[in-house]
C-alpha cells in the first residue's frame, strides 16, 4: 500500500525535544527530490530555540511514520582540538576536507576582552610540504587571554570557534564566588574564572548597561560586533548574555554607533539564532530604556 513520506527536523532530546514534519510528495514515477538548502530558513528556526553553539538539528527522512536515513546539521562544519603551541582540526573533520579546503581555511585570534578590535591570524604548520590542518598559536599573549580562535570570514572552512585561556588556577577555582559583586565592566565581568559567577556578572552588567546608556562597556558590544559578526552568535557568551534580555536588545539597539545595515542585521539574527523574541519586552523594560536613553542625550 502506497506509503506516507515526510521530511523530519527535530532539536534536543526527551522532553526538551522539538520536532516538525513537513510531507514530501512523489511524482508521477514514485519519485522525489530533497533539499535541505529549501529547508534552511526552518533549521535556522530550530537552532534558534537552543542558545547552545553545540545544538545539531537532525534532518530524518520518515517512511510510513518511521524514521529512516538521519543527517545531523550543525551551525559549523569541523571543530579544533587544542595542543601545547598550536590548534588543530580533529582528524574527522580532516578526513572530510580536501588539501584545498585546508589551504584556504583561515584562523584568526582576538582577545575577547579588548575594545581595541584586535586581530591576529595565526600562520599555519605544514607537512611534507602540505597544509598540516593545524595552526601555530605560540604568537598569542596569554596575558590578554581569553582569546578566541575563529574562522576568518573568508575561510574554506567554518569551524568552530575555541576559547584559548590561561590554565585554571586551583586557588581561583576554590574560591567562593560573591554573587553580591557587580563588576565594573562587562570585560571585567568576563574573566571570571568560574563559568556560573561569570554568567551571573555578566547579566548583573548587562542590566546596569541596559539603564545607562553612557556605561563604559557599551563601546565593547561594538567592537565585539565588528569583529566576530560573521560567527554565530550563540558563539560569544556576551551575545547569549544579551538576548536572554529584552530590555538589553533594545538598548543595544538604541544606544550602538553601529551603522544601521548592521543593526538590521543583528535584529534579524537575534530573533533567528537566539530564541529572542520582540514580544516579551514589556512596559516596563521600554520605559526603563526610554528614560536611560532621555538621560543619556540630556
Amino acid at each position: 500500500r502506497p506509503q506516507r513520506y515526510a521530511l523530519q527536523l527535530s532539536l534536543g532530546k526527551g522532553g526538551r525535544q522539538v520536532s516538525t514534519q513537513y510531507p514530501i510528495k512523489l511524482d508521477a514515477g514514485g519519485r522525489a527530490e530533497v533539499r535541505l538548502l529549501e529547508y534552511q530558513r526552518q533549521i535556522e528556526s530550530l537552532l534558534g530555540l537552543f542558545d547552545d553553539l553545540d545544538a545539531t538539528v537532525t534532518a530524518a527522512l520518515s517512511v510510513g511514520g518511521h524514521g529512516t536515513t538521519r543527517i545531523q546539521v550543525r551551525r559549523y562544519a569541523a571543530s579544533l582540538e587544542r595542543g601545547e603551541n598550536s590548534v588543530s582540526l580533529s582528524e574527522s573533520s580532516k578526513a572530510l576536507l580536501s588539501e584545498r579546503d585546508l589551504i584556504f581555511t583561515r584562523a584568526l585570534a582576538s582577545p575577547l576582552t579588548l575594545q581595541g578590535g584586535v586581530v591576529h591570524e595565526l600562520p599555519p604548520f605544514e607537512s611534507g610540504g602540505a597544509h598540516a590542518g593545524a595552526w601555530d598559536t605560540s604568537g598569542l599573549d596569554l596575558k590578554q587571554s581569553p582569546w578566541l580562535i575563529y574562522p576568518a570570514e573568508d575561510s574554506a572552512v567554518m569551524f568552530r570557534p575555541l576559547a584559548w585561556a590561561l590554565p585554571a588556577d586551583p586557588e581561583l577555582d576554590s574560591a567562593a564566588v560573591d554573587p553580591g559583586a557587580v563588576p565594573a565592566s562587562l570585560d571585567e565581568a568576563m574573566l571570571e574564572p568560574h563559568p556560573l559567577g561569570r554568567w551571573k556578572q555578566m547579566h548583573a552588567v548587562m542590566l546596569s548597561m541596559s539603564e545607562d546608556l553612557q556605561h563604559v562597556s557599551w563601546p565593547m558590544l561594538d567592537a565585539a560586533w565588528q569583529t566576530f559578526h560573521h560567527l554565530p552568535l550563540t558563539a560569544l557568551d556576551v551575545w547569549r548574555v544579551v538576548a536572554k534580555q529584552p530590555k538589553a536588545v533594545l538598548a543595544f539597539l538604541l544606544r550602538s554607533e553601529l551603522p544601521d545595515a548592521d543593526l538590521a542585521e543583528a535584529l534579524r539574527r537575534f530573533r533567528n539564532e537566539t530564541g529572542w523574541v520582540s514580544e516579551l519586552t514589556t512596559i516596563a523594560d521600554l520605559s526603563a530604556v526610554s528614560r536611560a536613553l532621555w538621560r543619556f542625550w540630556s
